[in-house]
């Protein structure tokens, strides 16, 4: 290759190959990382004897550590390599 950006038509294929990369990413680690942070949370409340405060902090947690999951799935879907093309951040100030 040359180094040359070449445009390509933002097909439906291409738009689903994205929307499942990272979807199948943010169900899987968003599950993960909350089922580990809820037994986390979960034993330390037992701990220091606060069960009471399992209930609103357990509501909550999927919705806090999903946060900086989808970050990251998202940061690593942009710099994945598709089979017939890649995403690519551009500037859209010319430099020089």
């Amino acid at each position: 290759m040359d180094g040359q950006l070449y445009p390509l038509e933002v097909t439906w294929r291409r738009a689903v190959a994205v929307w499942w990369s990272l979807a199948w990413r943010l169900i899987l680690f968003s599950a993960l990382t909350a089922a580990i942070a809820a037994v986390a949370v979960g034993l330390l409340l037992v701990l220091i004897g606060r069960r009471d405060l399992a209930d609103p902090i357990l509501k909550i947690l999927p919705y806090v550590t999903s946060v900086p999951v989808s970050i990251a799935v998202v940061r690593r879907v942009l710099r994945r390599n598709f089979r017939d093309f890649s995403i690519r951040l551009v500037s859209r100030v010319e430099l020089g």
